[in-house]
């Protein structure tokens, strides 16, 4: 599976640095592209802050499209994992927190 930032106006965005106010929903546009192998698997995914100088809450910590708010202005990177029970890849994403 291949967690990917999605631009909202359609296609893939390579843009993986994102700008976000405190205490304000930041929607991010996620998704998960899988070979559909191994057959019948169920792909999960998982928010984590990595590191930053307050808290981050996922509005679902569960789905690759999801709001993160963040408690404290700063430099955070928070990570989507993905995984379909045999492989898993993460995305990392740097957020610029005003």
């Amino acid at each position: 599976p291949v967690p990917e930032i999605v631009n909202p106006f359609g296609g893939p965005d390579a843009s993986t640095k994102l700008a976000a106010k405190v205490d304000q929903d930041l929607a991010i546009n996620a998704r998960i592209e899988d070979d559909g192998l191994p057959r019948e698997s169920k792909i999960t995914a998982t928010w984590t802050k990595v590191s930053g100088p307050g808290t981050v809450t996922f509005s679902d910590p569960a789905s690759a499209p999801t709001r993160a708010k963040f408690s404290a202005p700063g430099a955070y990177e928070i990570a989507l994992t993905a995984s379909d029970g045999e492989k898993t890849s993460t995305l990392k994403v740097a957020v610029t927190v005003s």
